[in-house]
């Protein structure tokens, strides 16, 4: 579904994109040059490294609410850098948006039918560090039978509030109503990290960080990565931001920001992933240069089908990108919108 889904946007005009799924089926395809937007207004930063300054706030609650940008696999990694310091600090359980309601997420690897957004590599492997970590993984997106029971009993709320009453009423019933103290990172997207109202805003919602605050009696640390941009070069930590007309203005809807730099790129690939010892390795011939969309997904040898991907990158007509891998021996498949390309499977090595 998910290679028909990214197939389909390349015929969707990028200016009609309102909803932001141009950016994230980019995104899923490894085309980060493609799918990136710069946030405009500038972190204030911090002296302290992100991660330090979020473990340091972690300490003082059991609850750390992160958020990303759906079109942003570094987003995901740096969550996973959060999850790695925050196992040392005792949090144990990591909740999360994408993966799939009522589902067993107990098993070894990550497979696509663990939620939608797991199918993005990057993500995939964030998702593999925290079962290596030992988290406990859990699940508490709405359901439509939830939806429509609010919905029924409560006619006059909105589809968002419907959304966020469910997400808390799940969270409670997986975690907090037996363990109010167990400690807990939550992964969500956008404004459901919001546990505080804008100032400006004139819309009646209350997301979810706001609703389990109330539910749970507990000040979670609410951590937004959307809002604003680092100028350093370097990921960094604020609480307030420079906006455009050059005033300063303090964080408002969250604890704290953690903006990243802008993404670099290298032979068509982000350079982030190099620094952290990804090899370039080349586009097998069979698959370099087709005049047809191709994409290309590379798993680890010997790996089932609907494992995740360690690498995906869509070639467009006549393009040659090289994969980008951490050392190993990984089976490479090419699609096109008709499907599998039949008997092209080479294996590459990364070293």
């Amino acid at each position: 579904m998910l290679r028909t889904m990214i197939f389909d946007t390349l015929e969707t005009d990028p200016a009609e994109d309102k909803g932001g799924m141009f950016r994230q089926m980019y995104s899923f395809a490894g085309r980060e040059d493609l799918a990136a937007k710069q946030k405009p207004p500038g972190c204030v930063a911090l002296p302290d490294d992100p991660v330090a300054a979020i473990v340091a706030r972690a300490r003082e609650t059991n609850i750390v609410i992160i958020n990303e940008d759906h079109a942003s696999p570094f987003d995901r990694h740096f969550v996973g850098r959060v999850l790695t310091a925050l196992k040392a600090e005792g949090y144990t359980v990591y909740a999360a948006e994408t993966f799939m309601s009522g589902r067993d997420l107990a098993h070894d690897e990550v497979v696509s039918d663990d939620g939608f957004y797991v199918n993005e590599p990057v993500y995939g492997r964030t998702l593999r560090l925290a079962k290596t970590l030992g988290y406990k993984l859990v699940a508490y997106e709405s359901v439509r039978e939830q939806d429509e029971e609010i919905q029924r009993t409560n006619p006059e709320l909105s589809q968002i509030n419907r959304r966020e009453m469910a997400q808390v009423e799940n969270l409670m019933n997986a975690v907090f109503n037996e363990q109010p103290d167990a400690k807990v990172l939550i992964h969500v997207g956008h404004a459901h990290v919001w546990e505080r109202k804008r100032p400006e805003s004139k819309g009646s919602e209350v997301w979810m960080a706001e609703r389990l605050k109330a539910r749970t009696g507990r000040d979670p640390l609410t951590v937004d990565q959307t809002w604003c941009a680092s100028t350093s070069g370097a990921s960094v930590a604020a609480v307030s931001l420079t906006k455009a007309d050059g005033t300063i203005a303090p964080v408002q809807m969250v604890d704290l920001f953690v903006g990243h730099a802008p993404l670099e790129f290298r032979d068509g690939r982000v350079v982030w992933r190099q620094d952290l010892g990804e090899r370039i390795v080349a586009m097998p011939r069979e698959l370099a240069g087709r005049q047809e969309h191709v994409i290309v997904e590379a798993r680890p040898e010997g790996a089932a089908p609907d494992v995740v991907p360690t690498d995906r990158i869509l070639l467009r007509p006549g393009e040659t990108i090289p994969l980008l891998l951490p050392p190993g021996r990984y089976r490479v498949e090419g699609f096109t919108a008709a499907g599998k390309i039949e008997g092209v499977a080479p294996m590459v090595e990364a070293h």
